[in-house]
């Protein structure tokens, strides 16, 4: 299991040990966390005729309780919001009420409504977000200025009374279609009922950008009583706990993690895990993780983990192998795949160089906006000698990172090796077609 923060940067949480901090604002992935949310999403994306493969989920470090669907197919989650819950039934509550927005398309209304002033700064702060999360720059400094942009987003963000109550039977309608229970809606609304008479800096962050009023909750609660609403199957239910787990262990001080997880329950376990991870003691770390392997729901995690571990210590032939295990288990998952190509790029030799080539050429036709993937690219195309594909991936860095210049110099490098005609020729010409479109309008601009 890798657990990624993303602030412009590819950050792996373990780096960040002992009791630092991940910075607020900070945007972070991690597979399994991901998976569960997504276990969710997806059916109720389903209901509202939406494409899952649209999804955009950032995930960001924030304690308060915030979520917000924005432009693009995105839902934006706090950890605050998902560790204030106090059931999986609020969770999925409000999912679906943010996606009722996605559906009923009320952030796109309310940015084309806005003063072009206002407009701009969101579509910058939301072209901002996707930059961060996409391109992963190597500079950790960067992770305030996405919190930043989430904050603005966040703060822009005001829905009229009947776009929220479009949204609350949009959200009652999907969970109906499931059959899954409403009810976590009122309990999450409940908390926040009585906030709307104080000021403004002392309400919780979503009720300022979700007015709430008692005649939504009567409205909503009429709505449930004739819902079809079922208990949440178990392992919904378990995996609820799991992230909610997860995430503590990741953002709590390791030291208050072992405290409070000090059963022998395979949760329990995992949670010291992770903190001992975050402590440095990676035996203490490993000797945990293979023994509640076996009894964890999906070891694939487990795998990935110890793949981690090993490679931040230069255990590169392990991390391969724990890597591998994991790929083959769930071979679906991007990130899996990812650092079993970092592992592999890392033990530098012919075959190895070779197998994390394939590995990344299929990786960047599913994220082919995520610059990791173009930058280790571009080290196996140049550790092979290939030095026109290694340019053409350096050249697709630098357009992600909107360094024209840089990119119609990589993109001119790569149409000097590269044989006249082939694809890759042909993309490379693609490619220096667009930085000269775009240099020629920033120097109109100017």
């Amino acid at each position: 299991m890798k657990f990624i923060a993303f602030a412009l940067s590819l950050l792996i949480f373990g780096l960040v040990q002992g009791n630092t901090m991940l910075k607020e604002g900070t945007v972070i992935r991690d597979a399994e966390i991901e998976s569960i949310l997504k276990s969710y999403i997806d059916p109720i994306f389903q209901q509202a005729k939406l494409n899952t493969k649209d999804l955009n989920l950032i995930l960001v470090v924030n304690s308060e309780s915030n979520a917000a669907a924005t432009l693009n197919t995105t839902i934006i989650l706090n950890t605050g919001f998902l560790l204030n819950t106090s059931s999986l039934n609020e969770v999925v509550g409000v999912l679906a009420h943010e996606v009722g927005h996605i559906e009923g398309r009320h952030v796109v209304r309310s940015v084309g409504a806005m003063e072009n002033a206002q407009r701009i700064s969101i579509l910058g702060a939301a072209a901002g977000i996707a930059l961060g999360v996409l391109t992963q720059r190597l500079d950790l400094g960067t992770a305030l200025a996405i919190g930043s942009s989430i904050s603005s987003i966040y703060g822009y963000l005001k829905y009229s009374r009947a776009e929220e109550a479009a949204a609350d039977q949009a959200a009652v309608r999907y969970l109906n279609g499931l059959c899954w229970p409403a009810d976590g809606l009122i309990s999450f609304f409940r908390k926040l009922l009585g906030q709307e008479l104080l000021s403004t800096s002392l309400q919780d962050p979503y009720i300022r950008s979700h007015p709430l009023t008692r005649d939504r909750m009567n409205a909503i609660e009429r709505q449930i009583q004739s819902s079809c609403q079922k208990p949440f199957p178990v392992k919904m239910v378990d995996h609820y706990h799991l992230m909610r787990i997860k995430l503590e262990a990741f953002l709590l001080p390791p030291a208050s993690v072992i405290k409070k997880y000090n059963t022998q329950e395979t949760l329990n376990q995992y949670a010291r895990a992770i903190a001992f991870y975050r402590q440095g003691y990676l035996d203490k770390a490993i000797d945990l993780l293979i023994k509640i392997k076996e009894a964890y729901p999906e070891p694939a995690y487990i795998d990935e983990l110890m793949g981690q571990i090993y490679y931040e210590n230069g255990k590169i032939d392990l991390s391969i192998e724990n890597y591998k295990r994991a790929v083959k288990k769930m071979p679906h998952l991007f990130l899996f795949q990812f650092g079993l190509a970092q592992s592999l790029v890392a033990k530098n030799t012919t075959d190895t160089l070779k197998e994390a080539e394939q590995i990344l050429e299929k990786l960047k036709k599913e994220e082919p906006n995520n610059i990791s993937v173009w930058q280790f690219l571009s080290v196996v195309y140049g550790r092979q000698k290939q030095m026109g594909a290694m340019a053409l991936a350096l050249a697709e860095k630098e357009i992600l990172l909107q360094n024209w210049e840089e990119a119609d110099q990589q993109a001119k490098r790569a149409l000097h090796f590269l044989k006249p005609g082939s694809v890759l020729y042909l993309r490379a010409q693609d490619l220096q077609i667009e930085t000269k479109r775009e240099t020629t309008k920033r120097t109109q601009k100017l």
